[in-house]
């Protein structure tokens, strides 16, 4: 299982000379998708908890640095987005709804839909950006946080190639874990990204 540490409290990504040990995590995570050469990766919250955002965009920056490609981060749950895009946001060429946000130097592109988005507009735009985006990004990053609440936690999970747990030291269970293995029974997990340590 993986267990990378991570100290990441918001969407900036880690400075490798403040926190080495993560920046080398989110690498050695990153060279395992791309030796299993997996496109479409779901980051799943192990419990209200854990922030899968921090996690999967310090992956996604390392997933761009090694490929060289730039990677998609994507929130696709409107009603508990983690991070709504700005008004002013351009959208994603090829997409009805989605809006984008370039980090780290144009490395990794977060995609998020408008507040006003309809529920099941999320994973209508993923699998849009499935079929017309996979040449624009090396890797696709799914924000799955609060599709379990909205039953569409399946759904998005049978687009993916595997899946990531994202669970933060001393508040995640082992029970949590054990709901979400139940839960994604039929899915390829790759393992557990330890946050907080």
């Amino acid at each position: 299982m993986l267990r990378p540490r991570s100290r990441a409290a918001t969407l900036q990504v880690a400075d490798p000379e403040r926190f080495p040990e993560v920046v080398e995590a989110a690498r050695h995570i990153a060279r395992l998708i791309r030796r299993e050469r997996l496109a479409v990766l779901g980051f799943c919250p192990a419990s209200d908890a854990a922030a899968v955002l921090p996690a999967a965009a310090q992956v996604g920056v390392a997933l761009a640095e090694q490929s060289g490609s730039p990677v998609a981060l994507i929130d696709i749950n409107a009603r508990w987005s983690a991070l709504p895009p700005p008004p002013d946001a351009p959208t994603l060429e090829g997409s009805g709804l989605l809006r984008t946000r370039w980090l780290s130097s144009d490395k990794l592109a977060l995609l998020s839909l408008p507040p006003q988005a309809s529920i099941g507009a999320g994973l209508v735009e993923m699998a849009r950006i499935l079929r017309s985006g996979r040449t624009m990004f090396e890797q696709l990053l799914v924000d799955m946080t609060g599709l379990d609440r909205l039953g569409e936690h399946l759904s998005a999970a049978a687009m993916c190639d595997a899946l990531v747990f994202v669970a933060r030291a001393l508040k995640t269970t082992e029970q949590d874990l054990e709901r979400l293995q139940r839960d994604f029974a039929t899915c390829r997990c790759l393992g557990v990204i330890l946050t907080g340590v």
